[in-house]
């Protein structure tokens, strides 16, 4: 059985306010302040979460009940509407929302109208392996959430943003190419990280198909060399088993940037 030392440290606000400030965001963002305010609800009083986590749970039954058919009907069904949902312990009297209904209810799942300055971004959908994919529209503004936690986790993690990140995923998982999408073989270049990348100066960062057989796999890592490297669990399981001994070392799977010589 192999042990993992995973390193705990404690931390506080000020401590992570310094880490934060080694992303430095892009001239087109400089004066936001959506993650130094994300950061600070992480060291928030217990009692201000609550009343934080009431004030928007109050905001979104509004805006559903308002701008939702699905739950219009289902509320006023149940003789309630958005003025019941205060707080967290309201949220069992939720009607159930089964994945059948999202597939089935799509359209009166859909609000009519986004909030203002608020726009479309386009459709997502889930992977299927219940059955058949489900299609979400997404917005900016949760595209955009997307990458503000994306960049929450390299922080708490320390990743350091000038190194490469390396992803080795399904090709429609990567960046796509002229063409399509990136065709086995072929390395995927972008000069910045996927999702930090669009808000704050990384790194450049590189892909490769985990449909690529195993050896071509760890040439590639071993060419590459990313600083940190995003697969599919069984990739990573194939990888270890085909490296060998030491291969934690080799191409980073307990995260370590440190490579051994050519």
């Amino acid at each position: 059985m192999t042990e993992l030392n995973v390193k705990v440290e404690k931390t506080d606000l000020t401590t992570e306010l310094a880490i934060q400030q080694q992303w430095r965001l892009r001239p087109a963002y400089a004066g936001a302040t959506w993650f130094d305010a994300m950061l600070r609800t992480e060291f928030r009083d217990p009692e201000e979460t609550t009343r934080a986590v009431a004030q928007q749970l109050a905001h979104v039954t509004r805006y559903a009940q308002a701008t939702v058919p699905w739950y219009a009907q289902r509320w006023s069904a149940l003789g309630a509407s958005s003025h019941d949902f205060r707080s967290i312990e309201d949220l069992v009297r939720l009607p159930i929302l089964t994945k059948q209904d999202v597939i089935e209810q799509a359209h009166a799942l859909t609000a009519r109208t986004l909030p203002a300055g608020v726009s479309l971004r386009g459709v997502t959908k889930s992977s299927g392996t219940t059955g058949r994919p489900v299609l979400v529209p997404t917005t900016d503004a949760n595209n955009a959430m997307f990458s503000l936690l994306s960049q929450r986790q390299y922080r708490m993690y320390r990743f350091d943003p000038s190194a490469t990140f390396g992803r080795l995923m399904w090709a429609n998982d990567l960046a796509a190419v002229a063409g399509g999408l990136n065709p086995d073989g072929a390395t995927v270049q972008s000069a910045s990280w996927r999702f930090a990348g669009p808000f704050f100066e990384t790194g450049p960062e590189t892909g490769f198909n985990a449909s690529n057989p195993v050896s071509a796999q760890l040439a590639w890592l071993e060419n590459q060399r990313p600083g940190y490297l995003l697969a599919y669990s069984g990739v990573l399981e194939r990888l270890a088993y085909a490296a060998g001994t030491g291969s934690h070392a080799r191409f980073g799977l307990a995260g370590t940037r440190e490579w051994p010589s050519r």
